[in-house]
């Protein structure tokens, strides 16, 4: 059986109506933006920053720029 987790989502324009508060470590979508934040548990949304994800290193794109390497898991 597949297990389906959804995520808190909104427009922009729901998000600044309702301010609401995240629970610690809950992710909120704004679906105009585009953007995520995670959650707290105790500052509203307006406050919360913009989360990015993690970012890798800079440098050239393409065959130009740094090789990655992948190691499985063992």
């Amino acid at each position: 059986m597949a297990t389906q987790i959804q995520l808190r989502r909104g427009i922009t324009d729901e998000w600044s109506a309702h301010d609401i508060i995240l629970a610690e470590g809950e992710l909120g979508m704004d679906l105009d933006l585009h953007i995520f934040k995670i959650g707290n548990g105790s500052d509203p949304w307006s406050i919360l920053p913009v989360s990015s994800g993690v970012k890798g290193d800079t440098g050239a794109p393409g065959a130009s720029g740094a090789q990655v390497t992948f190691v499985s898991d063992p």
